[in-house]
């Protein structure tokens, strides 16, 4: 149980860290689909330390890593709403990336990598039902943001190969 509680809190401070830079990330964009991407991702991450939060509290206090309730987004969706949010402020402007944002998203996606080792290797090494659940839910989060960063980062590399490779199943049949 004590490792499950030091698991937690390098959870728990993954979790921190990544909302504190994606809300510095967004205040220094220069897109606005990057702004958007990294205020819902900065949320998210409070969302996943609240749920990491909860089930340290709980493990302090004695108890047991019970099986819980998380609210899971579908990528497609959260996309779509995000790109609908910027997509005033795209047609008004370039939507080219600054090289600011390029450095952003290349440490952004390194910290989702990070978060994505932790959460597989608990994952897998997990011998309770609950922490296992647990730690796979957040490495599908995890690795939802690592896809949903990468798929923007290509729009903003060059829209027209974007759309080319996300209609590609038209395309080939």
């Amino acid at each position: 149980m004590a490792q499950l509680i030091e698991i937690l809190q390098e959870a728990l401070q993954l979790e921190h860290d990544g909302e504190a830079f994606y809300r510095q990330a967004a205040a220094s964009c220069a897109s606005p689909l990057s702004r958007r991407t990294f205020e819902t991702l900065a949320d998210w991450e409070k969302t996943h330390a609240g749920y990491v939060q909860a089930h340290y509290d709980a493990l302090s206090a004695g108890g047991s890593l019970g099986a819980g309730e998380w609210h899971t987004t579908d990528l497609a969706d959260l996309a779509k709403g995000i790109f609908a949010q910027a997509k005033p402020e795209l047609e008004a402007q370039a939507t080219q990336a600054c090289t600011t944002d390029h450095g952003l998203y290349e440490t952004a996606m390194e910290k989702e990598r990070m978060s994505i080792h932790l959460y597989r290797t608990q994952s897998e090494s997990a011998t309770d039902s609950a922490a296992q659940a647990f730690f796979t839910y957040l490495l599908g989060q995890e690795r939802d943001h690592l896809e949903l960063l990468s798929n923007t980062q290509k729009y903003l590399d060059n829209p027209a190969d974007f759309f080319f490779d996300q209609e590609q199943w038209i395309v080939e049949g």
